[in-house]
C-alpha cells in the first residue's frame, strides 16, 4: 500500500515508500511496538510491634 508519510518520516516503520496495510490502521502508525518496561524503584518494609 501506497505510504502517505514517506518523505516526511526518515527511517523506522513508515520510512519506505509501501507499507502494510495494518501498519496504517493502528493508533500510533509511526511506532511499530511499545515496550513497557518498568524498573523497580522503590522498596518497602513494614515491622510492627505492640507491647502492654
Amino acid at each position: 500500500m501506497q505510504n502517505p508519510f514517506f518523505g516526511q518520516i526518515r527511517g523506522g516503520a513508515l520510512g519506505a515508500q509501501n507499507v502494510q496495510r495494518r501498519q496504517l490502521l493502528r493508533p500510533f502508525p509511526q511506532y511499530q511496538q511499545i515496550l513497557s518496561v518498568r524498573r523497580p524503584y522503590g522498596d518497602s518494609h513494614y515491622q510492627s510491634f505492640t507491647a502492654r
